[in-house]
């Protein structure tokens, strides 16, 4: 028998579960945040063009690597960009007559394994990725140089890099380029909204834990990283506060993914993201669901880190989400394994009723 502190332990544990999940439930609106203090979509400038933007940049292929994983062999290629690498992984029996559908992965800015775990589980389901190496280096700005042209320059050499990347993928022969995808995680999925809007060869997207204007980001973040950045940032400017977000707001344009936001379909898009973060706050969460036109969005109890306990549930409905967003014209695909299934997972058909907003599991 249990001792009763274990078991008051696990009642109350239950207790707070439940009462998040009934909190849940009745998430409606816009909790809290109003209309007119979200930043909504950034008309298009003048003249703009992503693809002069992002200068291409060369692609510099590794041999390839036969590797034992679940569920059979699997196919494996490093690729180099300037200043960024990136790994292809594909079935061993993905042939040439019977092309798949493929997805490129966008990890958080400090780590692989999230972004791998997402590859290995897309890949299982009959998925080619390219899954982009962490961008460790675009936040670590150094002291000496200014701040903002340099985090600018970085993310603008990111970019380029995974659009060169889809590029390379689209000419796989046994990928289908009608079929591609784009799964990003924090950082990575404010940059796949910069990708997507800028490549239409994207053709869906799964968000999760990301945002929009960047500049309301870097000014309200608590994130370590974000926080030694904007330092810097202020230091090489000489001003902060409100003539700061100004600063950003004007350099930072080009980037924005409140910009290309307009640009992706929003039945297309699925957003996952936390209730209680504060590396990305809801507010900006909530501006980039907007500028995407309110597509599905799911709010998991959960702070920005510990929303890792709910990548299962996010990995299936991204799966679900491409299935129906990459399925061949005509097709109906009804995947029973990739719907969720824990109890009060709210999931609604994409070819229901119109949206109604978000949900919070």
């Amino acid at each position: 028998m249990r001792p009763p502190g274990r078991l008051l332990a696990i009642a109350c544990l239950l207790l707070a579960m439940a009462s998040l999940a009934a909190l849940g439930c009745r998430y409606r609106g816009e909790g809290g945040v109003s209309a007119a203090e979200l930043s909504g979509p950034i008309p298009w400038p003048e003249g703009f063009d992503p693809r002069e933007y992002f200068a291409p940049v060369p692609v510099d292929e590794g041999p390839e690597e036969f590797r034992e994983g679940r569920g059979g062999g699997r196919r494996e290629q490093e690729l180099r960009f300037p200043g960024y690498r990136a790994r292809y992984t594909v079935s061993a029996g993905a042939q040439r007559d019977a092309p798949v559908p493929a997805a490129v992965i966008l990890p958080i800015s400090k780590g692989d394994s999230q972004a791998g775990a997402v590859a290995d589980f897309l890949v299982a389901h009959g998925f080619a990725c390219l899954r982009m190496i962490t961008p460790r280096e675009i936040l670590a700005v150094g002291g000496e140089t200014d701040a903002v042209d340099e985090f600018r320059s970085r993310f603008r050499t990111y970019v380029a890099a995974v659009l060169a990347g889809v590029e390379w993928l689209a000419a796989r022969p046994e990928v289908d380029p009608e079929r591609l995808g784009l799964v990003g995680i924090s950082f990575g999925a404010i940059a796949g909204v910069v990708v997507s809007g800028a490549e239409p060869r994207i053709r869906a997207a799964a968000l999760l834990l990301g945002g929009g204007d960047l500049a309301g980001i870097f000014l309200s973040s608590e994130e370590r990283l974000v926080l030694r950045l904007r330092e810097r940032m202020a230091e090489s400017e000489g001003t902060s506060g409100p003539e700061l977000e100004r600063c950003l707001r004007e350099a930072l344009l080009p980037l924005e993914p409140l910009l290309y936001a307009p640009r992706l379909d929003p039945e297309r898009v699925l957003l996952v993201n936390a209730a209680f973060d504060r590396v990305i706050p809801r507010r900006h969460t909530l501006a980039l669901w907007v500028a995407l036109g309110r597509p599905r969005l799911y709010l998991v109890p959960a702070g920005h880190y510990s929303a890792i306990a709910f990548l299962p549930y996010a990995n299936r409905l991204t799966l679900l989400h491409l299935q129906r967003s990459l399925a061949p014209f005509g097709a109906v695909t009804r995947e029973r394994s990739a719907r969720p299934s824990w109890v009060g997972a709210a999931w609604r058909d994409p070819r229901s009723s119109p949206r109604s907003g978000h949900r919070f599991w």
